[in-house]
């Protein structure tokens, strides 16, 4: 297969991805720290990844459900973050996600430029969000992975805000 930037790459087996390691038992510590005191603060990434490919951060993204708050982008947390992504130099996102049909949205949060392939402010099925993490990795994406994802986007959410 070759790639816009003419690269070829083969197409490896699917993999499973690695499972959950920490989960709840870190709920102690992030209690603890919260005893520190407030000129400690910390932000417990709830979802926040580092995507990467062949080791290299491609993007930092935080997944929000589609019910969560309007992300504000003043917020010492997303500010914090949005530090680590730029000196990476790699987009820092927001995907929102409705998990009833396992619809997207992708807002910016910082100024990175995006890789062809991926849109932003628009509303997609699971299937284009999955096209666009590998367009952001410029990797083949394996037809039997994207064939398995939901084609589905409702015409009716209101998606959550960004506010600057």
């Amino acid at each position: 297969m070759t790639f816009p930037s003419g690269k070829s790459l083969q197409i490896p087996k699917v993999r499973a991805v690695a499972s959950e390691r920490n989960g709840w038992r870190d709920e102690p510590l992030s209690r603890r720290h919260r005893e520190w005191g407030w000129p400690c603060p910390a932000v417990d990434l709830d979802f926040v990844l580092a995507e990467y490919h062949s080791g290299r951060p491609v993007a930092v993204i935080d997944y929000k459900h589609i019910n969560s708050a309007p992300v504000r982008v003043s917020h010492p947390s997303v500010r914090a973050v949005r530090c680590l992504a730029d000196a990476a130099r790699v987009p820092f996102l927001v995907a929102f996600y409705d998990d009833s049909v396992w619809s997207f949205l992708i807002r910016r949060l910082n100024d990175v430029p995006l890789p062809a392939g991926v849109e932003t402010d628009v509303a997609m099925s699971e299937r284009d969000y999955v096209a666009a993490l590998y367009a952001m990795r410029d990797a083949a994406i394996d037809r039997a992975v994207l064939d398995s994802r939901q084609d589905v986007v409702p015409s009716s959410v209101h998606w959550p805000e960004v506010v600057r």
